[in-house]
């Protein structure tokens, strides 16, 4: 059609829970759809402190932010509580309920005829403390949309996904994750521009289609990465680093690879993992440049030595140059 669509206001107050379960189950579906010749309109969404929103069923989104037209609109999500998307079906086994093997059923919150725990495309919607739970549990056999057409551009699962946004802006002070942690995406984002302020947690890897993308880890937030931070390529995206990142969540060995720009301040610290014992350890791999100041703490999974006796690792590595803004690096090892 030719309407322009209103505005969309979405707000979780203190104590409220948004829960899903289900394949396809979206949490929060906020959108300002217009029609032709008509700009999308803003989307807001608020999780107060102590509100949570989760998806816990393969491929789905805790939320879905969308402000379409024939010029997009722009998005913005504060978040205070916690935000938790469901799960991919290859990252867990046939056996775990909360993610089945079978991806044949049809979706859970798309359509307003299919069930849903918050739909605003209406002006307004909240989840109140005064009646603070929300549940809904997917019903395969109610809807006829597919799987297909529920899920857009392919079969995923995050923490949030954006489409259709001229900007789009993601403060957060609480936490982002998905149900696979740090194996799962705690952001998809198909914005034109995207910036997230994070002063909380970002649990989890993370998609930038844009053309811009600026990720600011402020003082006091923590980055638990996941394998991929794609920030829309070298010269497009920066990650800027001023509170602490821990390479694969603190827990075991492996490699980030940020696609984009990496830049570290003085506040900043990157903490890797090392495993003497079976010779494996943490690294960044950054497709731009990589500035760094601050500090660089390392953890030993295992205590001795290798067998191989003494080694030389490569924890940071940039295909655009690695350039140490004060000199050199403060390292030490964590506690």
């Amino acid at each position: 059609g030719d309407g322009k669509a209103g505005t969309v206001t979405v707000e979780i107050q203190s104590g409220g829970v948004v829960s899903t379960s289900g394949q396809a189950a979206h949490g929060i579906i906020a959108q300002s759809a217009s029609g032709n010749g008509n700009k999308g309109q803003p989307v807001t969404i608020t999780l107060q402190s102590g509100s949570q929103v989760s998806a816990t069923g393969s491929y789905a989104y805790a939320i879905w932010a969308d402000s379409a037209g024939d010029n997009k609109g722009d998005i913005t999500i504060n978040n205070s509580g916690t935000i938790s998307g469901g799960c991919l079906i290859e990252n867990n086994s046939s056996t775990n309920t909360s993610c089945p093997s079978s991806a044949t059923s049809a979706s859970a919150a798309v359509a307003a005829t299919t069930p849903s725990a918050v739909a605003a495309t209406s002006p307004t919607a909240a989840v109140a403390a005064a009646n603070p739970t929300v549940k809904i549990a997917a019903n395969p056999t109610a809807a006829a949309t597919t799987l297909a057409d529920a899920i857009s551009p392919s079969p995923e699962a995050a923490g949030i996904m954006i489409t259709n946004a001229a900007t789009a802006l993601i403060t957060n002070a609480g936490t982002i994750t998905s149900f696979d942690d740090v194996d799962g995406d705690l952001l998809r984002s198909h914005a034109n521009r995207l910036q997230v302020d994070n002063s909380g947690t970002l649990i989890g890897n993370l998609h930038h289609f844009g053309t811009r993308s600026i990720i600011t880890n402020l003082a006091g937030g923590t980055l638990y990465t996941g394998s991929t931070y794609d920030l829309g390529g070298t010269g497009v995206g920066t990650l800027i680093n001023n509170g602490r990142v821990e390479v694969l969540g603190g827990t075991r060995t492996g490699v980030t690879a940020i696609n984009g720009d990496l830049q570290q301040l003085s506040g900043g610290t990157l903490a890797f993992d090392l495993d003497p014992a079976s010779l494996s350890f943490d690294g960044l791999t950054v497709s731009g440049t990589a500035a760094l100041d601050g500090r660089l703490e390392y953890n030993f999974l295992t205590l001795g030595s290798s067998s191989a006796g003494r080694q030389t690792i490569e924890l940071i590595s940039a295909d655009g140059g690695v350039t140490l803004l004060a000199g050199a690096l403060a390292t030490s090892r964590s506690a």
